[in-house]
């Protein structure tokens, strides 16, 4: 169970009557239901506050679970008093009345970041629908709609909009109770079903004050109150706990992870066969198939890799395996971006992918496309190619396509010759050893970067093309089996 989770429980349970016991002897809510009626009917004569229209009476339907014989279902205008303002956004100056806006409230308490004022004389206007006191309850109406907290400002406040000012018509009612009570996952589904809005949820203030809300004895309110703000610290502790060992999971998951591709791209992870056709015959075959290419017209003739010398090699490796540089076993290209304002080259033909659409977890190609005559401007990419970018705080993000694809210069795409395994370079790439490498030769401290040059040049190990696919079955049957733990 998740800290949330708890304390959702705690709460519902609270207002469910089972979180302390009740008193036979305390005053029924029904008979301060009249105490509170009869306060509200003063408000009105004395001018304090304006008639409201009257709610429906609550069904039976409407109740959404049972409670004590000594509770009421009310509707939350029934018991409060609602502030808020609808207008021109508030001129907001360095000093002056404090300004709450929707942004400062959490679930359980008001942060001031960045603190706001407005003037006297705004403040003033703003008063008109009234004044803002301590202990009223502040919640959000939209954006995020259902966030509550109690006022602990002891001076005066404005409010702007997205925020409804609660304020109780009987002194004594405990607000604490049901600013804690409309945390409660009762009462946020009541929000949620009474929201409009599709793309933002929002609350009207005529919904809101029909929503249905519990009214305890007042004695009970003050128990239920005592004893979440003794579980609430408990609860607090618990979140630290759990954090903690979910950091520590993830941290093992990750590290299981990171040691299963190193011991693969050690030769640790699968028997060798010595039946295998050695990666140096692999590398033969390589070459014969780029000067063909070279000889289609298809490919540009690369110049000759440089040697590898003993320092480059991170580790050993098996006897039939062999150390390669990227631009020896992969096509590599670098994305353009074709001029950006002209909307032909916009289009579905082909995705065009930029850095934020490559993930841990794969591609988005539906961000952005380009139509034929884009592509013309850009460069294709095959599918069965690696993406990885190489600027800025993602350099070294890599994943594979799976179709045909543009991308833009903050990308270096690998297109794996015949006999190397798309998915084999994709693990290898993915592993410490690679990372390292790719940020030890990127230049820039700001804004690190690595171009195809310096990325072509980087150095991995090449197993024989059976031992890859043995690898690749074991990383993924090992990854699957840590995945679903």
């Amino acid at each position: 169970m998740t800290p949330e989770q708890l304390k959702a429980s705690i709460l519902q349970y609270a207002m469910e009557g089972k979180l302390v016991k009740q008193n036979p002897n305390e005053e029924p809510a029904s008979e301060l239901l009249k105490k509170i009626e009869n306060e509200k009917a003063k408000l009105v004569k004395e001018g304090n506050i304006n008639k409201s229209k009257k709610l429906p009476k609550i069904t039976d339907d409407e109740k959404y679970f049972d409670v004590p014989d000594n509770w009421e279902w009310v509707r939350l205008g029934d018991i409060y008093n609602f502030v808020d303002y609808r207008g021109k956004t508030p001129h907001k100056i360095s000093s002056g009345i404090r300004l709450i806006t929707a942004k400062n409230v959490r679930n359980g308490y008001i942060k001031l970041d960045p603190e706001e004022f407005i003037s006297a004389e705004e403040y003033k206007e703003r008063s008109t629908r009234g004044f803002i006191h301590k202990n009223d309850i502040f919640i959000t109406t939209e954006a995020p709609m259902g966030l509550v907290a109690v006022n602990d400002f002891n001076e005066p406040i404005a409010t702007a909009q997205r925020l409804i000012t609660l304020q109780k018509y009987f002194e004594k009612q405990n607000n604490s109770f049901f600013a804690f009570q409309m945390q409660s996952p009762f009462f946020q589904e009541e929000l949620r079903q009474s929201s409009t809005g599709t793309t933002v949820k929002g609350i009207k203030a005529s919904n809101l004050k029909q929503i249905l809300v519990l009214l305890p004895p007042l004695e009970e309110q003050k128990r239920i109150v005592a004893k979440i703000e003794k579980l609430m610290p408990l609860v607090d502790e618990y979140a630290e706990s759990y954090n903690r060992l979910q950091k520590i999971d993830n941290e093992f998951e990750d590290k299981l992870k990171q040691s299963v591709l190193q011991y693969a791209m050690e030769g640790k992870l699968v028997k060798q066969n010595p039946n295998d056709e050695p990666a140096s015959e692999l590398i033969k075959k390589i070459e014969n198939e780029k000067n063909e290419l070279v000889k289609e017209g298809k490919i540009s003739k690369l110049r000759k890799a440089s040697p590898i010398s003993d320092e480059e090699k991170a580790f050993r490796i098996p006897n039939n395996w062999k150390w390669v540089r990227l631009e020896e076993i992969a096509q590599l290209n670098t994305g353009t971006t074709p001029s950006i304002g002209k909307s032909r080259y916009e289009g579905n033909y082909i995705p065009f992918i930029k850095p934020g659409d490559i993930s841990s977890k794969g591609i988005n190609y539906n961000n952005f496309g380009l139509s034929k005559d884009g592509l013309r401007h850009g460069r294709l990419i095959d599918e069965n190619s690696l993406l990885t970018v190489c600027i800025g705080g993602s350099t070294g993000k890599t994943y594979y396509t799976d179709r045909a694809i543009s991308c833009n210069q903050q990308i270096n795409a690998s297109t794996p010759y015949k006999g190397v395994s798309v998915m084999f370079l994709f693990y290898e790439m993915l592993s410490n050893h690679f990372q390292e490498e790719i940020h030890q030769h990127a230049s820039g401290s700001a804004t690190p970067i690595i171009n195809k040059t310096k990325f072509g040049n980087l150095c991995l190990p090449l197993p024989p093309l059976e031992e890859q696919k043995r690898i690749v079955a074991k990383i993924e049957k090992i990854m699957n089996s840590i995945n679903k733990h």
